[in-house]
Parts: structure tokens; sequence; C-alpha cells
């Protein structure tokens, strides 16, 4: 059984980045310039084969290399990153993923909250999502005297050129306050 390392990739890390962007091209993802923790699975031999990383509450740029796809190391990165996040005080995390990879992680314990044909928008939690707009519009007051409530979600569709997600929430958001009128 091969033995695998994982080693965080710091911003001088030249050759390791090197290595992480080249996977991470490979298998048809960007780079988020953003990133406040990235790292790499390296196996006996140095390679990488698998790398993540971190922004905020979120999990992004994971990718496993091709001919290492089939082992634990998806779940092995991905049990790393959540340590990270959960070490930073973040135990809600949320990710972005392609729809072909999202089934990968409703295996390791990740819900969809929304997708389109670009990408699934996923959360660690069964209900996180739908308790946190439970949670405002209970906050806000609003239908208490049966007043109409609104909101405004901008720039929130992870999905260029589709309105799937932001009508998925907007239905959601709708459906709570009716149940509450």
């Amino acid at each position: 059984m091969a033995e695998f390392t994982i080693s965080e990739l710091t911003p001088q890390d030249e050759k390791g980045n090197a290595a992480a962007d080249g996977l991470l091209a490979r298998t048809g993802i960007r780079r988020d310039s953003n990133l406040d923790y990235r790292c790499a699975v390296l196996d006996e031999e140095q390679n990488t084969v698998a790398t993540g990383g971190c922004f905020g509450k979120t999990l992004r740029c994971i990718a496993v290399s091709p001919e290492s796809r089939g082992t634990s190391l998806l779940n092995t990165l991905l049990t790393h990153l959540v340590e990270v996040q959960f070490s930073r005080g973040n135990p809600h995390i949320f990710l972005y993923t392609k729809p072909d990879a999202a089934p990968y992680f409703r295996d390791l314990g990740f819900h969809e909250i929304a997708g389109c044909r670009e990408a699934v928008f996923l959360e660690n939690r069964r209900d996180g999502f739908r308790d946190y707009c439970a949670k405002l519009l209970a906050e806000s007051g609003s239908n208490a005297a049966g007043e109409k409530a609104g909101a405004v979600v901008m720039n929130g569709n992870p999905c260029p050129g589709t309105m799937t997600s932001a009508k998925r929430t907007i239905d959601f958001i709708l459906s709570i306050a009716a149940t509450r009128s």
C-alpha cells in the first residue's frame, strides 16, 4: 500500500505550487487566487497526487490525479482540509465542485445546496443553509404583523449564464415566508 504525506504549500514554495497548479490544470480546474491555505498530497516519490485549499469557510481547488483516483486520497485530503477549517473555528463548511464530482463529496458527508450545469454548491450540514434562512426570517421580525419581507442576492450565482441556483434560493426563501404568513 502506498504511503502519502500532506504538505502545506506556502507562497514561497515555488516548486510545490507549480506541481499543484499542474495537477489542477490537468484536471480542468483553475487555481483560485484567494486561497488562504493550500496543501498537496505527495506520494512516496514526492509527486503531487492530490491538492486542495481553503478560503474563509470554503474548500476550493480540490483535485486528485487521474491515476490516483479510486484510492482513498480524496477522503484523506478532505479530512485534512476539514480539520484545518475546524481548527480555525469554522465548523460549517462549503465547497463548489463540478457536477460529475459532486457524488464523491456527497459520499463523504456533504449535502447539495444548489447546482447547475457548471457547478454544484455543497455544505457539510444536511439542513444548514435552510436552517440559516429560517433563522434570518425569525430574527427579522417580518411577517409578525402580516408584513411582506424581501431580499436581494447580488453576485450570489456560482453558475454564470444560468439562474438555476438563484431561482432555487429565492423559491426556498419564498416557501419559508409562505409558511409563516
